[in-house]
């Protein structure tokens, strides 16, 4: 079972140190909501590592800090994964959710976290 309480404590240092805004604190509790709402069972671990990137992650976007370019190797690779299908429907969701346009950098990223938090 999710600690959402944790996460948000994780959220709340990283917005009362200037890392993130308070947009960005809003739209990542929202993501944080959707995910237990696909399921509670979550890793605890894996999810505090996924929210906390996705913060950043949604921060650096904001600032239009984004690194350019992606290791092709690894996205080849995590298209392998066998949740990537799933992931993908998830990443999907959650900027539909949170109304942002996330680049391809970032994405690939979140749906790393995204896949392993479904490896249960």
């Amino acid at each position: 079972m999710i600690d959402k309480n944790n996460i948000i404590e994780r959220l709340d240092i990283l917005f009362e140190a200037n890392i993130i805004s308070v947009t960005v604190r809003e739209k990542s509790e929202a993501v944080i909501d959707k995910f237990i709402a696909i399921s509670n069972d979550f890793d605890q671990e894996k999810m505090e590592v996924f929210c906390v990137h996705l913060a950043i992650a949604l921060s650096r976007v904001e600032k239009d800090e984004c690194e350019a370019g992606v290791d092709e190797n690894i996205v080849a690779e995590i298209k392998q994964n066998a949740n990537y299908a799933e992931a993908s429907k998830i990443l999907d969701e959650v900027k539909d959710l949170i109304k942002i346009e996330i680049p391809d950098c970032e994405e690939i990223l979140l749906l790393i976290h995204i896949c392993n938090l479904l490896e249960r």
